[in-house]
């Protein structure tokens, strides 16, 4: 017999895509205009911003602590931290 491999689709968000970034970890992390995204196995599970309210999202980038910084044009720069 034989054996065929066949990745599960990842449901994307909409509106589209506005930014990527990959940690230190590994972890994917996914923006759209005005959510934050991270990639947990085979689907996005969108992340609480409390306190945000996001516009524009334009850039993700990671710290050396675990944080995680997202740039939205609209309201400035956005330090994010899981827990």
């Amino acid at each position: 017999g034989s054996m065929t491999a066949r990745a599960a689709p990842i449901a994307v968000p909409q509106p589209p895509l506005a930014a990527m970034h990959a940690d230190r970890r590994g972890t994917l992390w996914v923006a759209t205009e005005s959510s934050l995204f991270r990639l947990a196995g085979l689907r996005l599970e969108p992340m609480p911003m409390r306190g945000a309210t996001l516009g524009e999202i334009t850039e993700i980038s990671s710290d050396s602590e675990g944080g995680l910084w997202v740039h939205d044009a609209a309201s400035g720069l956005w330090r994010w931290r899981h827990g």
